[in-house]
């Protein structure tokens, strides 16, 4: 349920440039099957997406032949794996939005999307499609979703929850770490300030009271003195 609102946010927040026009269009595994002519396998008519799934982002062009060699795959395994997977697609060469977004992701994951497919499993990148790449597709997503939830990469919300800048810094809150750093080391010499100040406040008055005492001293003694100079007198 976290996940999905934070997908939500992401759709609001991420793509805020270009929703106004609600271009951004994403489809299930069904529905890109259904667009490349590729009959889904019967394992699809029972097939369920889920929260738990790990989520597969495909990035892909109508008509492109790896695009649809990588579908036909993922068709093929879904009696076996469809309980730990669902895809969430994008067609790029038509939607100039569903464009936008996957050069954004490719930026963000520091790997340019220069062709498609361009696949994003948790946060590791298949950029293109080979049969080679099979069983590395497949640990990619049992792992991801063998990771406790809370805890999966997800790029469509580290984008919203931690954006970057040009240079690909963090720029959460915008507060630097400098910044961070600065405002330590100001309330540390703010505090050594204060307790100096209290130090010195009771070092003052101590002295205050240490002179006092002195003074004190001194007058009774005056004034002893001044009793022995008149009986002194008295007796002459």
């Amino acid at each position: 349920m976290k996940k999905t609102l934070l997908v939500l946010l992401m759709a609001l927040c991420l793509l805020l440039p270009i929703a106004t026009k609600a271009e951004v269009k994403q489809e299930t595994l069904k529905e890109a099957l259904t667009q490349e002519g590729i009959t889904p396998s019967k394992a699809l008519d029972t097939y369920k997406e889920t929260d738990d799934q790990a989520i597969i982002y495909l990035f892909r062009g109508h008509e492109c032949g790896f695009c649809h060699a990588f579908l036909e795959f993922m068709n093929s395994i879904v009696e076996d794996y469809g309980k730990y997977f669902k895809v969430v697609s994008y067609e790029v060469w038509y939607n100039e939005d569903n464009a936008k977004l996957m050069d954004q992701v490719g930026k963000y994951m520091g790997q340019a999307a220069e062709g498609v497919p361009y696949i994003v499993i948790g946060d590791k990148i298949f950029g293109g499609y080979s049969e080679s790449w099979n069983e590395e597709i497949k640990s990619a997503i049992k792992t991801l979703y063998d990771t406790k939830k809370d805890d999966r990469y997800d790029v469509m919300v580290e984008m919203v929850e931690n954006p970057k800048d040009e240079n690909g810094n963090y720029t959460k809150g915008n507060v630097s770490t400098t910044a961070i750093v600065l405002c330590t080391v100001l309330a540390t010499i703010a505090g050594v300030g204060v307790t100096c100040a209290f130090v010195n406040y009771k070092f003052t008055a101590l002295e205050d009271k240490l002179e006092l005492s002195r003074n004190n001293k001194k007058e009774v003694k005056e004034t002893k003195e001044v009793k022995q100079d008149k009986k002194h007198s008295k007796k002459k």
